[in-house]
């Protein structure tokens, strides 16, 4: 303790220090210097061992309880005289445990407590998915024509606007009727002009090819309530099956007077009408005439001495087309004037089974192209490849006396792709969340180049092989994307509602034309699903006859090879190798859609029970002689995929 203060030969005595550390007194006494004087310690005082205190102890009465301290621990008691410390001791027994005590009265019950805050209340889960769309109800039958209301009466000299005309029963026009859009009615009475910019359309849905407005003076009849009159139509119509009348007694009387007109028989050129009122009339009665004519199923066929020439409006005559329903929001329209083209009577096959015409646009004349598996190159399948129609006769062309039910045009796929998913997680179950876009895909995406959508695939924009943009974003282009991802309707339109077909496997296009686009004897979507074996349904634009489905083929020695059955198959895994490169990054250019896509499909003529070429083709007699025919087959590519023979000026007129 060499640290420590020792003052023991200096002094003993201090008047006043101070000692920021600790008072060590070893074998010594700390006694103030008169007995009179004090020692204060401001802080606290630890003593280790007894307290020897010669007169009184003072003790804040605030901080110290009386009798906290008992007289037994103070050594010597009070009052006495300090003794010698006493030896330590022993540790007595232990005591008798008292006993317990009463127990306390219960306490009285303390207050209620404040009701506590209400919580928040919590926040609304997120709305589930929303079911798949139903499928659409049938329609409901025709009602029956209803009855010819009252006649009303006119006031001349009177003009009306209206944003908006709805009429219950029959309405009546005195002056012109001037339409910038569609009319849809049962019955229009117009005394004079109807003047109509737009389509005019029957209630059922049925277009009109011309309406005509006329008013027939009936004058009086006093001697009889009933009068029967012709009426002269000022022109000569083509079928009088086509026509629709609507018939409109009308005067300005304000007796009252009822009329019911109808016709009672008509032909292409007039008509007669019978007039019932309910009592005789002895003033002008009028009888305003509509004549709708509708457009009706319209073709013909003639020949040149080179050359089989087809008309047609396009317009089918199915059992109940007349109650047609679309799948989409076009109508279809037929077309006036109508199409004309022209296929060869004998076409011009190349000798070489691996050489067909290659063509890239609607009736354009074909490039003779080489190919060694035709499955490499672009479908052509995605303009019209033939004409279309129902004939019932085996092993017999048509002719300008013998023809089907109606021409119509095939176009077998769509302008819609798949893709989006490449690289993505593509599976069967998300078909629908692939599709890149139904209506936008021309044949130039079919070809070498590159398809670059925008961020939600909306709008695309088509590059050639050396344009593609150096920071394009992988996900979002495409390599030859109408070859790798264009679908195959016979595989999707079950699964892709934007690609339905109606109930005769086609559907009308924006432009009003209906064409057909699958048969498919599964889901009897198809003109021809069944009953056309062996019978000629059509001409390629290379001038080849279709053959129904279920037809024998036979090969070009005339040895029949069974019922047509197509030679294509579906893709392997290990088949799907085709890759590209962007930025230095190469990609999949495929992927396996299991049969939607065209792409799926390879030609091997090594498929079992397969007999047809790699255009559906081979032999049949028509007419007597062994000509080389296309055959509808119920599996790809149910058509010809590509066309085989010379494809040359093929349109006339549309």
């Amino acid at each position: 303790m060499s640290n420590w203060l020792d003052l023991s030969n200096n002094a003993n005595t201090f008047k006043s220090t101070y000692i920021k550390g600790f008072l060590d007194i070893s074998g010594g006494i700390l006694q103030t210097r008169s007995s009179h004087d004090h020692l204060f310690i401001s802080g606290d005082a630890s003593l280790n061992r007894n307290l020897y205190v010669g007169g009184d102890i003072s003790w804040n009465p605030n901080n110290i309880p009386s009798n906290s301290i008992p007289i037994s621990a103070l050594i010597g008691g009070i009052n006495s005289t300090i003794g010698p410390t006493g030896e330590k001791g022993e540790i007595g027994e232990k005591g008798v445990n008292g006993s317990t005590g009463p127990i306390g009265e219960q306490g009285n019950t303390g207050p209620t407590g404040p009701i506590g805050t209400k919580g928040d209340i919590g926040l609304i889960g997120n709305t589930g998915p929303a079911g798949e769309k139903g499928d659409t109800g049938a329609k409901g039958e025709k009602g029956d024509v209803g009855a010819t209301g009252y006649t009303g009466t006119f006031e001349e000299n009177i003009s009306y606007t209206f944003n908006s005309i709805i009429a219950n029963n029959d309405l009546s026009f005195n002056k012109g009727l001037y339409v910038k859009e569609t009319i849809v009615t049962n019955d229009l009475s117009v005394n004079q002009n109807v003047t109509v910019n737009g389509n005019i359309k029957y209630g059922d849905g049925s277009t009109f090819r011309s309406v005509k407005a006329l008013n027939v003076d009936v004058g009086s009849n006093s001697s009889s309530s009933s009068v029967d009159i012709s009426l002269n139509y000022g022109q000569t119509y083509t079928n009088a099956s086509d026509l629709i009348f609507s018939l409109t007694p009308i005067h300005n009387q304000n007796v009252s007077h009822y009329f019911n007109a109808q016709i009672t028989s008509y032909n292409t050129s007039s008509a007669n009408i019978h007039i019932e009122g309910n009592n005789t009339w002895g003033f002008n009665l009028k009888i305003s005439v509509i004549i709708y004519e509708l457009y009706s199923p319209y073709y013909t066929i003639s020949s040149s001495s080179t050359h089989r020439i087809f008309t047609t409006n396009i317009t089918p005559t199915f059992d109940d087309w007349d109650n047609y329903v679309s799948v989409n929001p076009n109508d279809p329209i037929p077309r006036d004037p109508p199409l004309s083209i022209q296929v060869p009577i004998t076409p011009n096959l190349p000798s070489n089974i691996n050489r067909y015409y290659k063509y890239n646009n609607e009736f354009a004349d074909g490039i003779l192209t080489s190919f060694t598996n035709l499955h490499d190159e672009p479908s052509n399948s995605s303009f019209t490849i033939a004409v279309l129609g129902r004939f019932s006769q085996q092993n017999t062309h048509w002719s300008s006396t013998n023809g089907p039910l109606e021409i119509v045009l095939l176009d077998p796929l769509p302008a819609a792709t798949g893709g989006k998913l490449l690289n993505n997680g593509f599976s069967a179950n998300n078909l629908a969340q692939d599709v890149a876009t139904a209506t936008n895909a021309p044949h130039a995406w079919d070809e070498d180049g590159w398809v670059v959508a925008n961020s939600n695939w909306s709008s695309f924009t088509t590059y050639n092989t050396n344009q593609i943009p150096p920071n394009a974003d992988p996900n979002l282009t495409r390599w030859r994307m109408g070859y790798y991802f264009r679908y195959n309707l016979s595989g999707v339109h079950t699964k892709l509602g934007a690609l339905m077909m109606d109930a005769y496997g086609g559907h009308t296009q924006p432009d009003g034309d209906w064409h057909i686009h699958i048969n498919d004897p599964v889901t009897g979507k198809g003109m021809f699903v069944s009953g056309y074996e062996n019978c000629i349904v059509g001409y390629a634009i290379d001038g080849v006859p279709i053959l129904g489905l279920g037809s024998t083929v036979y090969n070009s020695s005339n040895v029949s090879q069974g019922t047509a059955t197509s030679n294509w198959r579906l893709r392997t895994n290990s088949e799907y190798t085709d890759t590209y490169t962007l930025n230095n990054v190469t990609y999949n250019a495929s992927q396996n859609g299991g049969g939607a896509y065209i792409y799926d499909h390879i030609y091997d003529s090594s498929t079992a029970g397969g007999n047809l070429d790699h255009f559906n083709g081979g032999y049949a007699t028509i007419d007597g002689s062994l000509i080389y025919c296309y055959f509808i087959t119920s599996t790809y590519p149910v058509w010809p995929r590509n066309i085989r023979g010379e494809i040359k000026d093929v349109l006339i007129s549309s």
